[in-house]
């Protein structure tokens, strides 16, 4: 194999992203499965489930696992300094290839290299959790509150307590609580607080209320317009927090991941005014390339190419960024 291959993988929680290029740019797999999050160091059945996607990228690419030149692999669990040898050897030793060869970071980061080539940027996922980084230049990447210590704004679990708060009268009940009742399918309100309580809503119904959210919103409910105000809000605050890190005013900043682009236009318009009167300078755009395409790149700079060239070629592909 006479071509310098690169494999990049985006393993989150509920998704698991693997794309397969070549050093000129040229896409020759993208391929998507269930997701490959970790806590920890990282055990066989992870690491098999890592190799099995790799597997089936190359076999559609017609190309080999060992033909790859450099592996970058943004993983979700990619956390603590203190863990991070242990994890890049048993991510390298599972996938069968040698340490040097392997590029592993946060997916935060993975997306980060999707979302520009800008040399300082930022970016905040919010999708099955948060997660936020930011860099002054290529190479620099830094993670941002990836614990979620400081507690970014969630719509979802907000809703719980607002429908309470609605439910009792502290805020005016809208036609939001009938929508979330049914949904969580709860026939009598007064039966929500004790199934909330006693934690008996499937999790998955609790975190599937983005769409009910923002519809309610763009429809002008009170309460759904106080949750995405907070929310917007919440992103921004994080935003200025970075591009004050960057070191330049007008850093590029991009605002994705599930739970954020369920709310379409409309919310990317409120996070661009908002940011705008905290920022001026900042330029806010959606996130170009995806983020296994991301963590190509990642591969390709550590590799010696110039990622920012590889970037501009691989933007014109046209793979969609959405989730």
């Amino acid at each position: 194999m006479t071509r310098t291959l690169f494999i990049g993988i985006d393993g989150g929680m509920s998704k698991t992203e693997t794309a397969v290029i070549k050093e000129d740019g040229a896409v020759l797999a993208f391929t998507r499965g269930p997701g490959s999050a970790i806590m920890g160091i990282p055990s066989k059945n992870a690491c098999g489930s890592l190799l099995k996607n790799a597997t089936e990228a190359c076999r559609r690419a017609g190309v080999s696992i060992e033909d790859a030149a450099m592996w970058g692999i943004g993983l979700s669990g990619i956390d603590s300094p203190d863990e991070f040898e242990r994890q890049h050897a048993a991510v390298s030793e599972g996938l069968g290839i040698p340490p040097e060869r392997l590029k592993l970071a946060n997916d935060a980061i993975a997306a980060l290299w999707g979302a520009t080539n800008a040399a300082a940027a930022a970016i905040i996922q919010h999708g099955s959790a948060f997660t936020a980084a930011f860099r002054k230049e290529p190479g620099s990447e830094t993670l941002f509150d990836h614990l979620d210590v400081g507690g970014m704004f969630d719509i979802r679990h907000e809703l719980v307590k607002a429908v309470g708060r609605m439910i009792d009268g502290r805020l005016p009940n809208t036609g939001l609580t009938d929508a979330v009742l049914k949904h969580y399918g709860i026939e009598n309100p007064d039966a929500y607080a004790e199934k909330v309580y006693r934690r008996r809503i499937n999790l998955q119904l609790l975190l599937s209320t983005p769409p009910l959210i923002f519809e309610a919103w763009r429809q002008g409910d009170p309460t759904a317009a106080m949750l995405v105000q907070r929310a917007a809000d919440d992103y921004v605050t994080a935003a200025a927090a970075m591009i004050k890190r960057t070191q330049a005013d007008d850093a590029a900043v991009y605002f994705g991941g599930g739970l954020i682009a369920q709310g379409g236009e409309a919310l990317q318009a409120l996070l661009a005014d908002k940011l705008r009167a905290v920022c001026p300078a900042a330029k806010m755009e959606p996130p170009r390339l995806r983020p296994a395409l991301g963590a190509a790149l990642m591969a390709a700079h550590a590799h010696g190419l110039n990622a920012a060239v590889l970037f501009d070629i691989l933007a014109k592909e046209k793979i969609p960024c959405g989730d």
